[in-house]
């Protein structure tokens, strides 16, 4: 999966988490917090597994990052 469909779709995780939270306080029922937690879960492993340098396949860190911390492959 190309690096830029990873970061669309973390930032549509991060987003739906936004939402649920929202949900949430404005229903004040609990199972939208249990589904933002999930959501929150289903983005980190997401994350780890697939937003990863091209180069050398370690993990990249934080979604804005411009070059790979550990070889230095510029990110696009």
């Amino acid at each position: 999966m190309s690096l830029k469909k990873v970061k669309f779709l973390s930032k549509c995780f991060i987003g739906v988490f936004a939402i649920l939270m929202l949900v949430m306080a404005l229903t004040h029922n609990a199972i939208w917090g249990y589904i933002a937690i999930a959501d929150v879960a289903i983005y980190g492993i997401f994350h780890v597994i697939f937003w990863r340098c091209p180069k050398c396949k370690k993990n990249l860190g934080a979604l804005y990052v411009k070059h790979c911390p550990n070889c230095g492959e510029k990110i696009s």
